[in-house]
């Protein structure tokens, strides 16, 4: 398959993976400050090279963070509205609607249904994320230097938990009982069933703001960072003193960064530099050889193996930087894998271009032959 662009008319910076689905859908988000903001859908179909959009009306306010709900057809926004006299962030939860809801030609925007707005307001007026707990029916969204965690009930979501912190800038579920969050140059980790405990932290894991994370969905005390630095690191939360993994590829700030799913030693970053790269950390992975199996394939690695799906070097990849992907032009403020296509993903840049793109089959026969 190659490369498939989708553009936008408008400015965008969120981007999102629907987690339950067998379709490979994404999700953006519009930046536009007068006028109503959208949401689209954008579904990959693979076997005829195309994609296939829907937009959803999102009247409420331009568009800063999309998030999608691992166990439910759910997606939550934040978003900037006007109201006086300051301008207020707000969270919203929408659910999405089936398929065959989605099929009314006359309306030029679909609704989404069930919308709750949280109730945030009382506890602050900047909102870094909204993210659903992997495996109840929890959030937890981060305001003012709060991490407030709501109970989803069919009525109304209802604030249990708030844990006070520094000033944040993002954050997300590393299990089920651990809530890591971002501020300034560190990471912490927060027990939210006390709110008074601090699990781990690392105080300086970068010398710049730190701006992503993500954790290793396989191994779980490992975690993933970057941020203005322009430094991609991996750190073993059980021995926080030195990152286990790092690299400097990216001439600029790192937006977003994010494991693969299911092969872990798959890690994307995203840039102001314009760039998405593909780096490989195999030594720290799930999937790391041990040592014996790396002399067992040494042996049999022959000078004749000299085609695609035997390569003449070692039949493991190797540490490093595998690809850079160019075919942006601004800013690329998003990179997510798809959740049903472990080789397939989607990046968008500021002036609302969703690039969709594959792993080079090299790659690919290397992890899985």
């Amino acid at each position: 398959m190659e490369n498939i662009i989708y553009g936008l008319e408008y400015n965008a910076r969120s981007l999102t993976t629907q987690q339950d689905a067998e379709e490979i859908r994404f999700f953006i988000g519009t930046q536009i400050i007068n006028g109503k903001n959208q949401v689209h859908m954008v579904e990959v179909d693979e076997e005829n090279n195309k994609l296939h959009a829907k937009i959803f009306s999102h009247e409420y306010g331009e568009i800063w963070k999309l998030t999608s709900c691992p166990n439910d057809k759910l997606v939550a926004s934040v978003y900037t509205t006007n109201k006086r006299p300051e301008m207020l962030m707000q969270s919203a939860i929408f659910r999405i609607p089936d398929t065959s809801e989605m099929m009314d030609p006359s309306k030029e925007y679909l609704e989404f249904a069930d919308v709750e707005i949280l109730d945030t307001e009382k506890f602050g007026s900047e909102i870094k994320t909204t993210e659903f707990h992997p495996s109840n029916t929890s959030l937890a969204s981060i305001v003012d230097g709060k991490i407030l965690i709501f109970n989803r009930t069919e009525s109304k979501s209802q604030v249990v938990t708030e844990i006070t912190g520094k000033k944040l800038n993002g954050g997300m579920w590393a299990n089920a009982n651990q809530f890591v969050a971002l501020f300034e140059n560190g990471i912490r980790a927060y027990d939210v069933r006390d709110p008074n405990h601090i699990s781990w932290q690392i105080d300086e894991a970068h010398t710049q703001p730190v701006r992503d994370i993500d954790v290793n969905p396989n191994k779980a005390f490992h975690i993933a960072t970057a941020g203005d630095d322009a430094i991609l690191k991996i750190f073993d939360v059980r021995n926080t003193k030195e990152p286990v993994f790092q690299r400097r590829d990216h001439l600029h700030w790192i937006f977003s960064v994010t494991f693969n799913k299911f092969h872990d030693q798959l890690i994307l970053t995203s840039s102001s530099d314009g760039k998405v790269l593909l780096t490989c950390a195999n030594s720290c992975s799930s999937e790391a050889p041990s040592h014996q199996l790396k002399q067992t394939l040494a042996k049999e690695s022959s000078p004749e193996e000299d085609d695609e799906f035997h390569p003449k070097t070692d039949k493991t990849l190797n540490d490093g930087l595998l690809e850079t992907f160019e075919q942006h032009e601004e800013s690329v403020y998003c990179v997510e894998w798809s959740a049903a296509d472990p080789w397939l993903f989607a990046s968008l840049s500021y002036d609302g271009r969703l690039i969709i793109s594959r792993i080079p089959k090299k790659y690919k026969y290397k992890i899985l032959l």
